[in-house]
C-alpha cells in the first residue's frame, strides 16, 4: 500500500512509488483509475489517487475533490490531498484549505504540502495561521510551506509586510513568523514597530523574526525590549540578541530568568532556549538548575540542555543524577545526555545503570548511550542485557552491540 508518498519529498518520492508497479498497472486507463476511487478497499482507492496524481490528470480533479471531502479513511484523504497538489489545478485550492481543519494531522500536513505546490495567494493566510498550531508537526509543515511559497509566489514578501498591519492577531503573528523564516530584510523596520504591539504573542514573533533576519539595526530596539513587562517577550528578545552577536548579554538575561523567575513556565522557556543556543557559558547555570530547582520539569529540561550543549564539564553532575536522582525521568535523561556528550568517563556509571536500575526506561537509555559512546568495555554488559526481562532493553542492547560492531569494522 502506498500511503503519504508525497508529503515528505514531493514528486521524487511519488515517482519512486511508480517504479515498484508492474508495467501493465501503470498503463491502466484514466477512466478505470477514476472508477477505482469508489472501490470498497482503502488500499485500492489510495493506489488510484497516487497514480492519477503521478499522471497529473486534470479530469481526475473533481472526483478527487469529492473523495477528499467525504472519504472516511484518513490515509485515503491524505493521499488524495497530495495527488491534488501534484496535479496543481487551482480548483483544488478551496477544498484543500478546508482540509487544513481536518481532524487528522496526516491530512492537514498533506493539504499544506499541496497548497504550497499550487502556490496560490489565497493560501497564504490559512498557512500563516498554522504557524501557531499547537501540534509541532503541523507547525513544521507550515514552515516548509512558507519556504516553498517564498520561492514560488510573486511579491510574497511585500504581501506579508502588508499583513503586519492586519487587525487580526493571528495574521500579524503569522506574517511576522513567515518574514523571519524568509529572512526578509525589507521587513525589519515594520518588525521593529511590532515590538510595541499590544499583543505579547505578536511581540514575541517580531523579536524572533528580527533574530532570524540578522540585521544589526534591530539591536537597540531589542535591547529596549528586554524591559518588556512580559517575561516571554524578554526571553525571545534575548535569543534574538544572541543571534545578532550580543551573546554574553543574551545569556545573562536567560540565566536570570531561569534562576529568579517564580513562574515555572518562564523558567522552562529559559532553560530550553539556553540549550538550543548551545552556548557553553550557560553550563554552570544549567547544572545549578539540575541540582537545586524544585520543579522536575525544569530539571529534566536542564539535563536535556546540558546534553545538547555537550560541555564535558557537565559530566560529573550528569553522572550524579544518573546514579542517585529519585526521578526515573531525570535518570533516563541523564543517561541520554551522557551519550550525547560521548565521554568515556561516563561508561562505568552507564554500565551500572544498565545492570542495576529498576526502571526499564533508564536501562534502555543507558544501553543507547553506551552504543553511541562506542567503547568496547560496554560489549560484555550489553551482551548480558540481551537477557534482560524487558523486551525494550533487549532491543536497545542489540542495537548498541550492532553499533559497536559497525564501529569496530570501520577502523
Amino acid at each position: 500500500m502506498v500511503v503519504g508518498v508525497l508529503a515528505a519529498a514531493g514528486v521524487c518520492r511519488f515517482a519512486q512509488a511508480q517504479e515498484t508497479k508492474p508495467a501493465e498497472e501503470r498503463k491502466t486507463d484514466v477512466k478505470t483509475l477514476i472508477a477505482r476511487l469508489k472501490d470498497k478497499s482503502p488500499g485500492v482507492r489510495i493506489e488510484a489517487a497516487v497514480e492519477l496524481g503521478y499522471r497529473k490528470k486534470k479530469q481526475a480533479v473533481e472526483p478527487l475533490i469529492e473523495l477528499l471531502k467525504n472519504d472516511p479513511n484518513e490515509d485515503v484523504r491524505a493521499a488524495v490531498a497530495e495527488a491534488l497538489g501534484i496535479i496543481g489545478d487551482r480548483k483544488a485550492v478551496e477544498p484543500l484549505m478546508a482540509s487544513l481543519k481536518d481532524k487528522s494531522v496526516k491530512v492537514r500536513k498533506a493539504a499544506m504540502f499541496s497548497l504550497s505546490c499550487i502556490k496560490d495567494k489565497r493560501t497564504i493566510k490559512p498557512i500563516l495561521a498554522q504557524l501557531e498550531n499547537e501540534n509541532v508537526y503541523i507547525r513544521f509543515a507550515a514552515e516548509e510551506a512558507v519556504a516553498k511559497l517564498g520561492k514560488g509566489v510573486k511579491d510574497l514578501i511585500p504581501l506579508l509586510i502588508g499583513l503586519l498591519n492586519d487587525p487580526k492577531l493571528n495574521v500579524r503573528n503569522g506574517a511576522a513568523k513567515a518574514l523571519g523564516l524568509l529572512k526578509a530584510k525589507q521587513a525589519v523596520e515594520l518588525l521593529i514597530k511590532l515590538l510595541k504591539d499590544k499583543d505579547k504573542t505578536v511581540r514575541c514573533a517580531a523579536a524572533e523574526a528580527l533574530g532570524q533576519i540578522g540585521d544589526k539595526k534591530a539591536v537597540p530596539p531589542l535591547r529596549e525590549t528586554l524591559k518588556d513587562p512580559d517575561p516571554f517577550v524578554r526571553i525571545k528578545a534575548a535569543v534574538a540578541l544572541w543571534h545578532l552577536g550580543c551573546k554574553e548579554e543574551a545569556i545573562q538575561v536567560l540565566i536570570k530568568a531561569l534562576e529568579e523567575d517564580k513562574d515555572s513556565e518562564v523558567r522552562s522557556s529559559a532553560v530550553v532556549e539556553l540549550g538550543s543556543l548551545g552556548d557553553e557559558s550557560a553550563t554552570p547555570a544549567l547544572i545549578k538548575a539540575l541540582e537545586e530547582d524544585k520543579n522536575d520539569f525544569i530539571r529534566y529540561f536542564a539535563v536535556s540542555s546540558l546534553g545538547w550543549i555537550g560541555d564535558k564539564s557537565a559530566i560529573p553532575a550528569l553522572i550524579k543524577a544518573l546514579e542517585g536522582d529519585k526521578s526515573k525521568v531525570i535518570r533516563s535523561s541523564a543517561a541520554t545526555a551522557l551519550g550525547d556528550i560521548r565521554d568515556n568517563r561516563a561508561i562505568p556509571a552507564l554500565i551500572k545503570a544498565l545492570e542495576r536500575d529498576k526502571d526499564e526506561h533508564v536501562r534502555v537509555s543507558a544501553a543507547f548511550a553506551l552504543g553511541i559512546i562506542g567503547d568496547k568495555k560496554a560489549a560484555e554488559p550489553l551482551k548480558k542485557a540481551m537477557k534482560d526481562s524487558s523486551a525494550e532493553v533487549r532491543k536497545a542492547a542489540k542495537g548498541a552491540l550492532d553499533r559497536l560492531g559497525r564501529q569496530g569494522s570501520s577502523h
